[in-house]
């Protein structure tokens, strides 16, 4: 119930399927979740009483909680009300929580686990739709539809990236090799890119390093 109340408070349609008993609690539950916009029209009225949770606080405040469920209404269903549910536009269900605290108080337990192998799962649910699920459900099926078109459009993206760049570094050149290449052109193209780099400390360092090297030419006045 306060997962349904949370949905409906952010906005997003949520429908409480339960047994709520008639009595003073269960009242309360009714007003509270159709206060907060939860749609009820799937719950049941129940002649039996309502689950209560007690919450004990030690000196610490820590809580201990003990749960009176037995013979309650949230778990007296009939196959006569669980026929009766509708869960046509149903896109998620949530299972109470509470439950898990019950774990252990019988004998057997039974965890459903939905899957494309179950004959529910095929359209018809016959006999035998179930193998023909499992043999189709391959790794497409849970790709959300319009995948393809995306794909597309990053494909079409993509080549018009590497045509962009391609554009930037000019067309391709076939020269002869070994390449000869002037010292003026190696050094106007050092150049660039200690300018685009921003690098004046680096240029400088590399410029009075070359002054100062024996044999450069340059002289230097102490």
């Amino acid at each position: 119930a306060n997962t349904a109340v949370a949905l409906a408070r952010l906005g997003t349609p949520a429908r409480f399927l339960g047994r709520l008993s008639g009595d003073v609690f269960g009242t309360l539950f009714r007003e509270r979740l159709a206060a907060s916009g939860v749609d009820l029209t799937q719950c049941v009225t129940a002649p039996e009483p309502s689950t209560l949770a007690v919450a004990d606080l030690d000196v610490h405040g820590r809580a201990t909680y003990s749960f009176f469920a037995e013979g309650a209404a949230d778990w007296q269903w009939t196959a006569a009300e669980l026929a009766a549910v509708e869960p046509a536009g149903t896109v998620c269900v949530h299972t109470g929580s509470l439950a898990l605290q019950l774990l252990g108080s019988r004998t057997h337990l039974v965890w459903y686990l939905p899957s494309l192998s179950d004959p529910s799962a095929a359209e018809g649910g016959g006999p035998g739709d179930g193998d023909r699920v499992e043999e189709e459900g391959d790794f497409l099926c849970l790709v959300p539809s319009g995948w393809l078109w995306g794909t597309l459009q990053l494909a079409v993206a993509a080549v018009l990236a590497a045509v962009w760049r391609a554009r930037r570094l000019g067309p391709l050149v076939a020269e002869r090799l070994p390449v000869a290449v002037r010292a003026s052109e190696a050094t106007e193209g050092r150049a660039r890119l200690y300018f685009r780099a921003d690098a004046r400390d680096r240029a400088a360092a590399v410029a009075s390093a070359f002054v100062s090297a024996p044999g450069s030419g340059f002289r230097t006045s102490s």
